[in-house]
This record gives structure tokens, C-alpha cells and sequence, in this order.
């Protein structure tokens, strides 16, 4: 509802503002974002069970991981299509990896 707000407010005021190119990474985004759903509401399934692993502590940390591991899905997913804003957030992170660990991002360490 936002986007398609936006837009036609957006084309309104400038012009033509390259719609297929928006249309075509919209519609790659919400393929990439379908695995992310998946697991969000498996997670959700799987954490809110009453009675169901441990204490508070254990599901927060649970929680995290759902987390960290909905955040990799979808940056894998994102870069099956090549959505661009995706390929160059990840240059960034890798780089950001790489400074952070003296350029040996992958090493194994032993």
C-alpha cells in the first residue's frame, strides 16, 4: 500500500521515474523475502509453544538465533536475483569483515 502510494505520488511529481525497473525489483524482493517468511513463522510456531524449551534465558537466545539465521536466508535468497541494493550491502559487509579480521575473512584460524 505504501509503495504503491509513494509511487503514484512519486509520478506525479517528477515524471516518469523508471517503473518497470521498480516493479521488476519489487517483485525480486518479495521472492527473496518468502523463504524469510517461512521461517519467521516457523519460528514463532516453534518458540511460543507453551512449556517449551527451558527457561527465559534459553529463549532469548533462541530467539536469537531465529534471528541471525532469518538474516542469512534472506541475504542469500536477495542475491539469487541479483537485486543490486543486496550484491552492494554485502560488498560492504564483507569488507567491513575483512578490516575487522585483518583481511583473513574465511580463515579457519587453527
Amino acid at each position: 500500500m505504501n509503495f504503491t502510494l509513494l509511487f503514484i505520488l512519486m509520478h506525479r511529481s517528477v515524471g516518469p521515474i523508471g517503473a518497470r525497473s521498480l516493479f521488476l525489483t519489487l517483485g525480486k524482493c518479495l521472492l527473496a523475502s518468502l523463504p524469510l517468511a517461512a521461517m519467521a513463522i516457523a519460528g514463532k510456531h516453534w518458540l511460543l509453544l507453551p512449556h517449551a524449551h527451558g527457561g527465559g534465558a534459553m529463549r532469548i537466545l533462541l530467539f536469537g538465533g531465529v534471528i541471525a539465521s532469518a538474516v542469512i536466508l534472506f541475504a542469500g535468497t536477495a542475491r539469487l536475483p541479483r537485486i543490486a541494493e543486496m550484491e552492494s550491502l554485502t560488498g560492504i559487509v564483507f569488507r567491513k569483515v575483512r578490516s575487522f579480521t585483518g583481511g583473513r575473512a574465511g580463515a579457519s584460524g587453527v
